[in-house]
């Protein structure tokens, strides 16, 4: 078990790179969280907003993650070799599941209970983080999207995030080729001369 001993050899290194494959996912699934949640709100109150939205969220989607990396290459400030464009990257990935999501939170309250809210002379604002938010959080929290994969196998965003990691981490954005140890093969190489 040569890959066993290669992983117990190394065991700090690969702390560290675990450590930085999760925080890379948890700050980008919160970037696409803070981004998302707001876009999710807005297209459910204005529906012509929410086609176009999913659509372009949707097309990100198509795009596949080497490529994403590719044209990011060029863009200053979120683009590049490193951490910021995998940032980028991971969260507008998982803009999608959690737009749709906020929408299907949002829209999917019933009609009774919002004019229950504004008979009660509650605000928009209030409506929104005293009524509407607590019951679409069901629906946009991640908790519950891991619960739905489980359950129907759909991709959300933290499913997708995850893989997504590895391959910035394998595109520079923790550069662990360049450490020594990982240039070492663990399996011996053998000569067929």
């Amino acid at each position: 078990m040569p890959v066993v001993r290669f992983w117990l050899s190394h065991q700090e290194e690969l702390a560290t790179l675990f450590g930085q494959h999760v925080l890379l996912v948890a700050v980008a699934t919160a970037v696409a969280v803070a981004i998302g949640v707001p876009l999710g709100v807005l297209a459910a109150r204005r529906p012509r907003l929410a086609s176009p939205l999913v659509a372009v969220a949707n097309i990100v989607q198509t795009i596949p993650s080497l490529a994403m990396f590719g044209f990011l290459l060029p863009v200053p400030f979120l683009g590049g070799i490193g951490a910021r464009a995998a940032l980028t990257v991971l969260a507008l990935y998982a803009l999608l599941p959690i737009v749709r999501s906020t929408i299907v939170g949002i829209t999917g309250i019933d009609r009774s209970v919002r004019e229950a809210g504004v008979a009660m002379g509650m605000t928009p604002r209030e409506l929104l983080w005293q009524l509407e938010l607590p019951l679409a959080l069901p629906s946009i929290s991640a908790v519950s999207a891991w619960r739905q994969w489980l359950a129907s196998g759909r991709p959300r965003s933290p499913r997708r995030s995850v893989p997504e990691a590895w391959v910035s981490t394998s595109s520079a954005a923790s550069r662990w080729w360049t450490r020594p140890s990982f240039l070492q093969a663990p399996y011996p190489r053998r000569s067929w001369h």
